[in-house]
């Protein structure tokens, strides 16, 4: 059994914050803690136990958000900017998980195309060939599909979101 010791000089924490205690250890992957790169002992959140500017996201961006920044403190930066920079990351990264495709006339013959985006992400030479394979995209993706016409304009639109 190990045997742990510590001392504080005049530590005084307000009821909100956290302390971050450096272990000086040549054992330390043999215990279940985590540390950052600088050797300091890290408390990872979870979806029971995470910070309060998180509260107010949605599961999948709040997991999201969770899981980088507890990444990031893991890597070492200091947590209140780990925070700000998992939550603009986790929203983008939902955000980008979201958003349609869309099935448009190209030079090339069909392309799939994110909303939005400059460029094609799939090239196909038939629409039948370019759809099934925006079809499956949208299906795994849980997003919706818009179905473009030889000149441009809608065609249907196809939802496969649960």
């Amino acid at each position: 059994m190990q045997h742990l010791s510590f001392s504080f000089d005049r530590v005084q924490l307000k009821p909100h914050q956290k302390v971050m205690i450096m272990f000086n250890s040549r054992q330390r992957g043999e215990n279940t803690h985590n540390y950052n790169n600088k050797g300091v002992l890290v408390m990872a959140w979870n979806m029971n136990n995470y910070p309060e500017s998180m509260k107010n996201l949605e599961g999948p961006i709040k997991q999201k958000a969770i899981d980088v920044a507890n990444r990031l403190v893991e890597e070492g930066y200091e947590e209140g900017r780990s925070i700000a920079i998992a939550i603009t990351q986790a929203q983008k990264w939902v955000g980008e998980q979201t958003s349609q495709y869309h099935l448009v006339p190209h030079t090339n013959g069909w392309a799939i195309k994110r909303a939005n985006a400059e460029k094609a992400s799939y090239v196909f030479d038939t629409k039948a060939k370019a759809l099934q394979k925006a079809q499956s995209l949208s299906s795994n993706q849980e997003t919706s599909l818009v179905i473009h016409k030889q000149d441009g304009t809608i065609e249907r639109q196809q939802n496969f979101a649960h």
